[in-house]
């Protein structure tokens, strides 16, 4: 286990009114990480992300309200919405190029993220390379609803948006965290290989997909 030295809060999570969820976000500080063929790092996409842009959302949360974690990393595809629709579900949202990422449960109904999923990456692919587009952050729920129902909308931070937030602890450019520059594995170790996983014969199955040395399961339900 990795023990953390340090927690730094976005200064404009906290304020006078209470917790403000375009702000959800902390970095935490640990001792230098030694990089090989499953531990690397994931570059932050710093593109445009409009209305309809699938990504991959990941975390070890529940398939299902009231289910029991899983110990097992999973992931499913998500995809943003627009800005209307997205603030009737939170008033505060700006647009997906703002703090937060919005996806709606119509655009994949049974598929989201799900309890225990909370800061969980959200992924995007950039030219064949996975990208970080941001973090699990809230649900918004219609009276009735569930994860995965179509009438739910979850937020995500968007990483690129709290770039500046992000240099000004880290003092690491944003050229750095936004580059996918390859990782060189160091030659004296020799880490055990993921085990593989057999495809189950869904027809959404996705993967496995590989990244920063955990493989992401089949493309089932996550949600919070």
């Amino acid at each position: 286990m990795i023990k953390a030295t340090g927690v730094y809060i976005h200064p404009q999570y906290m304020s006078e009114k209470g917790r403000d969820a375009r702000y959800d976000i902390a970095l935490v500080e640990v001792k230098k990480l030694k990089f090989n063929k499953t531990t690397t790092s994931v570059p932050i996409y710093n593109g445009q992300i409009g209305a309809g842009q699938q990504l991959l959302a990941m975390g070890w949360g529940t398939t299902e309200a009231n289910a029991t974690k899983l110990n097992m990393l999973r992931g499913t595809i998500v995809t943003t919405g627009d800005t209307a629709n997205c603030k009737q579900y939170y008033p505060e949202f700006e647009d997906n190029n703002g703090p937060q990422l919005c996806t709606l449960g119509k655009l994949n109904p049974g598929s989201s993220t799900c309890s225990g999923d909370s800061g969980s990456s959200v992924v995007a692919s950039n030219q064949g390379v996975v990208m970080l587009a941001g973090f699990d952050s809230i649900g918004v729920f219609t009276v009735g609803s569930s994860c995965g129902d179509p009438h739910t909308a979850h937020f995500y931070i968007h990483a690129a948006y709290h770039l500046d937030f992000i240099t000004s602890i880290t003092n690491i450019t944003k050229e750095v965290l936004t580059s996918a520059a390859p990782t060189e594995p160091e030659q004296s170790e020799q880490p055990e290989q993921p085990e593989k996983t057999e495809n189950p014969g869904d027809d959404e199955y996705l993967g496995p997909i590989e990244q920063g040395g955990s493989v992401v399961e089949p493309y089932k339900p996550i949600v919070y």
